[in-house]
């Protein structure tokens, strides 16, 4: 079950909660950001600003125990920047726990991209909290900034570590969850061009 909970209407700010992916986070809906329905079983939440120009999607995957973190990341950032420059990584935390950054500029469906990758492992589980910019860094935007850093786990309690559906060997599913991602990240692209070309029509 996934609970949404509505803080008040003047700060215009929602907390999406999962109980299942024991996650939440505070998607802002001020300024006309809305929901993005896609599908794509991994992503669990994802908003999109009222320009079209910046999304915000959490995603979870989950792992198998015979690959290392390391291993995983390694193998996950090499298929996420293999056709793209500006890339930086770093090591940062979420909600106390240790956690990778991944940064770089995107040529996606003929678009430029920035993208920012939040990377953090938990109880089996893989999860992407993604901030992606058509033209622009989206972390120079707060409503962002203060999204991606409201990603909080709901227990400290491990969950259920389950078997990925994937049949790929374990050192492939890195790559595999990479490639779905990328995927998606062009379907938005795809979007945000369809509303340029309306406005151009309108104009």
């Amino acid at each position: 079950m996934v609970l949404v909970l509505f803080s008040s209407a003047s700060s215009r700010a929602e907390v999406w909660e999962s109980q299942p992916f024991n996650f939440a986070i505070t998607l802002p809906l001020e300024s006309g950001w809305t929901h993005v329905t896609l599908p794509v079983g991994m992503m669990k939440v994802s908003i999109r600003s009222a320009d079209h120009t910046k999304v915000i999607a959490v995603s979870v995957s989950d792992i198998v125990p015979s690959i290392s973190e390391e291993a995983f990341v390694k193998s996950f950032k090499d298929r996420w920047f293999e056709h793209s420059n500006g890339q930086a990584e770093e090591r940062t935390q979420v909600d106390g726990r240790s956690a990778y950054r991944l940064t770089d500029i995107a040529n996606l469906a003929g678009n430029q991209a920035h993208r920012v990758n939040t990377l953090v492992f938990e109880s089996g589980k893989f999860y992407q909290i993604d901030a992606i910019g058509f033209g622009s860094d989206p972390m120079t935007d707060p409503a962002v900034r203060n999204c991606v850093a409201s990603f909080r786990f709901l227990t400290q309690a491990p969950l259920p570590v389950t078997k990925p559906s994937s049949t790929d060997p374990a050192d492939k599913l890195p790559e595999r969850i990479a490639d779905i991602t990328i995927v998606v990240l062009i379907g938005l692209v795809a979007v945000f061009v369809l509303v340029k070309i309306v406005r151009k029509r309108r104009q």
